[in-house]
């Protein structure tokens, strides 16, 4: 216990260690997830009128809206997620926006697997190495931004950046037939794949930068936490809409018609949403937050940009 740090500031006045906790927020926060997780999954599999859908999904909003009326009758220390968090610049909206990332890879990746493996009868590994480039191209460019921290600077822009190419990607994908190999294959779903996940990786890079660049260092771990959370749902909601847009016409993913409305849909949804971005983004300068430094007696600088 003696390697274990003390608690300091607010938390380390907290009598009861059960009301840190927050037993109510964790409880309503994960079975809001899990019955619209759990709704969505069973929406595309059971049908978007049965109640196997209909059921959890419609509980998974109460289940929400209680979880954030509690958290804002809470005090701050006792809070799971603290209601001042939605009050930091531009965190509302890079939260929501977390909302696409994951989904894209997932919409893209899961046609292109399961044509290979189904419809061509191609070994799994075989599969895997048609979208290896895109693993590669979001790995290196990943290295990259490391490398140039300069480039994720002002996080605006690089997300800005990584969306056009990511949508780039797409739009190079719907030009591509499953039945056509040679430089047509080169040219849309080889090339589409490198430009997109390049371009999406960068977003998830400039995403992650400035969210945990415009809290206060306390609630990194929280920001982190909600932002994670956002990527999963958005994920399982792009998934479950794929789902539903692979049975328009007849033959799933042996009519490519299918795959092609979902690649435009996913295409269509991120071009509003980067309209969202550029609307609702605020690019902050370096912000010195004087009320905290007084509350907490220590100093301060949060950069948005």
């Amino acid at each position: 216990m003696k390697w274990i740090p003390k608690p300091q500031g607010q938390i380390a006045n907290v009598d009861s260690k059960w009301k840190r906790l927050d037993m109510v927020g964790s409880v309503s926060m994960l079975l809001g997830i899990i019955m619209l997780v759990l709704g969505l999954t069973l929406g595309a599999s059971e049908g978007w009128t049965s109640a196997a859908f209909l059921a959890p999904f419609l509980l998974a909003w109460p289940l929400f809206a209680i979880f954030f009326v509690w958290e804002h009758r809470l005090p701050e220390e006792y809070a799971l997620l603290p209601s001042s968090t939605w009050q930091i610049p531009n965190f509302a909206v890079l939260i929501a926006f977390a909302l696409y990332i994951y989904g894209y890879w997932g919409v893209a990746f899961l046609p292109m697997i399961e044509i290979s493996i189904r419809v061509h009868d191609e070994p799994p590994i075989v599969a895997a190495l048609r979208i290896l480039p895109q693993g590669v191209s979001a790995g290196l460019i990943s290295i990259v931004l490391t490398m140039i921290p300069s480039l994720v600077a002002r996080p605006r822009w690089t997300i800005v950046t990584g969306m056009v190419s990511s949508l780039i990607g797409y739009a190079l994908y719907l030009q591509w037939d499953r039945d056509q190999t040679g430089s047509r294959y080169w040219w849309t779903l080889f090339l589409g794949g490198i430009l997109g996940s390049a371009g999406m990786q960068t977003v998830l890079t400039g995403v992650n930068v400035s969210v945990m660049t415009s809290v206060p260092p306390q609630m990194a771990g929280v920001a982190g936490a909600v932002l994670q959370v956002a990527a999963q749902i958005g994920m399982t909601i792009a998934l479950s809409i794929q789902a539903g847009l692979l049975t328009v016409n007849e033959g799933w993913l042996y009519n490519f018609a299918n795959v092609r409305i979902s690649w435009s849909f996913e295409l269509g949804w991120g071009v509003v949403w980067l309209i969202m971005f550029l609307v609702f983004y605020r690019p902050q300068r370096l912000v010195n937050d004087k009320e905290h430094q007084v509350e907490q007696g220590e100093n301060r600088a949060v950069f948005a940009h």
